[in-house]
């Protein structure tokens, strides 16, 4: 899977309509490599009880400058016809093909953290908007796209909760 997700961000790099430098790769690719070495870690040894702690003040201070950066990426004028028309074929991609390999995966008897199932009918992440600009895509689709996801993940809020048991 992490394969196909760095082939996946490769690809958006490589056919970025902004050129990259080669030296900031390390900087795209690090968030997952951090995650899925620390699953892989966490499957071996486990976690110290100050591990939580810190993860906790992490995610506080990362929040808070996600929040800085969207506000920073926002366009001023997001909604657009073509643009809304993208964001909405992506939304639904995203609210079917997770969720249906989830549900697939429960009736295979595999058993999906509940938190798997908020993630999957959750919004998309907000850093959609600020690689859209780094890398030159559309701002106004993946605002868009980020306004229709927040919209549709406070209608399934209450599915994701009686899933997520």
């Amino acid at each position: 899977m992490w394969r196909g997700a760095r082939r996946y961000s490769l690809a958006l790099r490589l056919r970025a309509p902004i050129d990259q430098q080669a030296r900031t790769a390390l900087a795209d690719y690090a968030p997952t490599i951090g995650a899925v070495s620390g699953l892989l870690l966490g499957r071996f040894v486990p976690a110290p009880d100050v591990v939580a702690s810190v993860v906790a003040g992490w995610g506080i201070a990362m929040a808070l400058v996600g929040a800085l950066l969207l506000g920073v990426a926002w366009p001023r004028q997001w909604v657009g016809r073509a643009h809304t028309g993208l964001a909405l074929r992506g939304l639904a991609l995203h609210l079917t093909l997770v969720p249906a390999l989830l549900a697939v995966a429960t009736l295979a008897g595999i058993d999906v953290p509940g938190a798997v199932w908020i993630l999957a009918l959750g919004p998309i992440p907000t850093s959609v908007v600020g690689f859209a600009q780094v890398y030159g895509y559309s701002a106004r689709t993946a605002a868009s796209g980020l306004a229709f996801s927040l919209a549709a993940a406070l209608a399934l809020a209450p599915l994701a909760l009686v899933l997520a048991g």
